[in-house]
């Protein structure tokens, strides 16, 4: 997909030094607002800029529209001999993205186990200086979101995905892990 779009992603050298994980997200009159919990959750407009073209913005998405259904796997695990290698494909580079979270939860519980809380959700945000390091910090949020709350992510949306400026902002629900319901990976 990524040859496609003549777009080349290689490792990076370096990473910059991550700034401080927990940064509450601010509202426009400036409060601190941890989770995205309301009666019915909205997502803002989904805008997504793709390389030589404007930006495509979407009506605003309810997560009670969501289907109930997972999205059709679209990853593999493949072997490595550090650790595991996870490949995944889509119909847009937003959709392989989706799914690179999904297999990344995968590895740590069986999703099968994981009920989907729709008042239960993670906003996600993460920049890089290229794709890969926008991919890199974009798993990084989802497995800190595991590794400080025990949140596992069943389903998400991106809802903001610029490849100019290198940002994307993702909306997760999931549940909390618990040893006993979720076996580990």
């Amino acid at each position: 997909l990524l040859e496609k779009m003549n777009i080349v992603v290689a490792p990076p050298d370096a990473l910059p030094q991550r700034s401080n994980r927990k940064k509450p997200r601010r509202t426009q009159n400036n409060a601190a607002v941890e989770d995205v919990t309301t009666e019915e959750p909205q997502l803002a407009p989904r805008t997504i800029v793709a390389e030589g073209s404007a930006p495509v913005e979407e009506a605003p998405i309810s997560l009670l529209a969501w289907p109930t259904e997972d999205a059709p796997v679209q990853y593999e695990y493949l072997d490595h001999t550090a650790d595991i290698q996870l490949h995944t494909w889509g119909d847009t580079l937003t959709a392989a993205f989706e799914q690179m979270v999904i297999a990344l939860m995968g590895i740590i519980t069986e999703l099968d186990t994981v009920q989907v809380d729709d008042t239960l959700s993670r906003e996600v945000v993460a920049e890089g200086h290229d794709l890969a390091s926008l991919l890199y910090n974009f798993l990084d949020e989802c497995l800190f979101q595991f590794n400080a709350e025990f949140f596992i992510t069943r389903r998400l949306r991106i809802v903001e995905f610029d490849q100019h400026r290198f940002f994307i902002r993702s909306l997760n629900v999931g549940e909390r892990f618990e040893l006993g319901r979720h076996p580990q990976g």
